[in-house]
């Protein structure tokens, strides 16, 4: 089955391609793998086809990898106007399956997968984790991104991959696991993938992991350890638990730590969509401000407007709705929740103020 090594930029995508290589997993022909570089000097191991085939997809639909895309529509994928990308893709896969075992390497997909399984209905997906702030911190010093870019794009890679995969079609593998067990994680990993390795591919497997070539390693000190906008936090903490037993005994044992904050028995709420009651309302009203603090405002607008389902007479969900609809452009909507504040109580001057500053 193909293999597809993906998840957010900075994560260990290279260094997991790489392992998977040398176990046995082809990628591509010589010539169209892409060079040693700046960002990556001992190897990407994407295959350049590959790449921008969904470079084109992502232009497609947005801007690019690093846009934040919009909400897609439902079976985007299927569209005519991708005939031209699915043929090309068809053509790289019938070069790339002459090999029993291969894949190939790209963040970007996280983004596109419908696109490729809709082409490789067994696609096996291998998705790299690491610590948001180190991914965001590294991403910062390779292309001068600021910080609350880089863990808004963190969350919405993974938030993309999950979405798009069921649990069976993929696994999740910590950076981390490679700098404390090698040897245990690749065989979990490799064993996902079908590929059988001996003893010398093993060991030349696990000294692909060289510790010296790590950078951006968080420590607890670090203020921005204990600034996780909650909804990167609460994702983190559950893809780390679903990353195998290298990660969740470091956690028990206390060699990693999650972020400042987080509690595994917390109750979840992943989505907007998810049904809400009475005990879940603070909850829907922390991931709604955790949407605003990331610039997300369309996503905390759903939120919010599901809060009033449930409380029609929120004066602070209609506050935080109208800031949110303003942030939008969307003036009118936005005069009607301040109008909505000033109906339940006439004397909210925060109400009064924000309706007296709305352009006309």
């Amino acid at each position: 089955m193909p293999v597809c090594i993906t998840g957010m930029h900075r994560t260990g995508t290279s260094l997991v391609a790489r392992i998977l290589n040398l176990c046995g997993l082809y990628l591509g022909p010589a010539g169209q793998l892409l060079p040693p570089g700046e960002g990556n000097p001992q190897g990407f191991w994407e295959n350049d086809v590959m790449d921008r085939i969904n470079e084109a997809l992502l232009a497609h639909l947005a801007d690019g990898w690093d846009f934040l895309l919009p909400d897609l529509p439902d079976n985007w994928h299927k569209s005519a106007d991708l005939d031209g990308l699915r043929e090309q893709a068809s053509e790289q896969i019938a070069i790339l399956s002459a090999r029993a075992d291969w894949g190939w390497k790209d963040p970007r997909t996280s983004l596109t997968l419908p696109f490729w399984m809709q082409l490789l209905p067994d696609l096996k997906v291998v998705v790299c984790l690491r610590h948001p702030f180190e991914a965001a911190q590294s991403l910062a010093k390779r292309v001068g991104s600021s910080m609350p870019f880089g863990l808004n794009l963190w969350h919405r890679y993974y938030e993309q991959i999950l979405r798009d995969t069921q649990p069976e079609q993929r696994i999740i593998t910590h950076f981390d696991a490679y700098f404390l067990d090698a040897e245990s994680e690749i065989r979990r990993v490799a064993a996902y993938c079908g590929l059988d390795i001996a003893g010398a591919t093993l060991q030349a497997a696990c000294q692909a992991v060289a510790p010296d070539t790590r950078e951006q390693t968080i420590q607890d000190s670090a203020p921005a350890f204990h600034e996780l906008p909650g909804i990167v936090a609460r994702l983190y903490e559950q893809l780390c638990y679903d990353s195998g037993e290298v990660i969740t005994e470091a956690l028990e044992t206390g060699r990693i730590k999650l972020p400042a904050g987080t509690q595994t028995t917390a109750p979840e709420l992943e989505g907007s969509d998810r049904t809400m009651d009475a005990g879940n309302v603070e909850g829907a009203r922390k991931l709604a401000e955790d949407y605003l603090r990331l610039g997300r405002n369309e996503d905390a607008i759903k939120v919010f407007l599901r809060l009033l389902e449930e409380q029609p007479n929120d004066v602070a969900a209609l506050l935080w709705l109208a800031d949110a609809a303003r942030r939008t452009g969307a003036v009118n909507k936005s005069r009607l929740y301040l109008q909505a504040v000033l109906s339940l109580q006439p004397e909210n001057a925060d109400a009064a103020v924000l309706l007296d500053n709305l352009p006309e």
